[in-house]
């Protein structure tokens, strides 16, 4: 929602970001190692996936210390490849359709399975492919896509 970057007495930066998920809105404290690597990524109005961790040491204290060990923004996780797909299909006509989805060179492992004339077949493609979030959502659509596992 916010971020206000400030400097220690030391000149180390830090920065109090205001966050809100769907019950509440709170702040964090940003030091210089997380400051730095996200800076550029810290938009008002973006998403992010934070990674924190709760200080039990000081459980009576009223002001619970969280530690924020990792930012991720949205926009980059979508972009991320998964590491093994398996995609079932619905009969092995529709092998051209997927192909022309998932012919682009990538990072990820991918498994095709369909069944036909009560026998399971299962592929393994020799060459990696791209497959992130975007692609498993236009799949998703696709009426030949019986199930995708990531």
């Amino acid at each position: 929602m916010s971020i206000k970057e400030k400097k220690t007495i030391k000149g180390s930066s830090f920065a109090i970001v205001k966050f809100s998920d769907l019950s509440k809105v709170f702040e964090l404290f940003l030091f210089s190692e997380i400051l730095d690597k996200n800076r550029a990524d810290l938009i008002e109005g973006q998403s992010f996936l934070l990674t924190v961790i709760k200080d039990k040491e000081n459980s009576n204290n009223r002001f619970k210390r969280v530690n924020v060990r990792k930012i991720v923004s949205l926009k980059e996780l979508t972009k991320m490849s998964y590491k093994v797909v398996h995609i079932k299909i619905d009969k092995s006509d529709s092998l051209q359709k997927l192909y022309e989805n998932i012919k682009e060179k990538g990072e990820s492992k991918i498994k095709i399975s369909v069944e036909e004339t009560g026998k399971n077949y299962l592929f393994e493609l020799k060459d990696k492919r791209k497959f992130n979030y975007e692609t498993l959502k236009y799949l998703n659509k696709e009426r030949y896509i019986k199930k995708i596992t990531v």
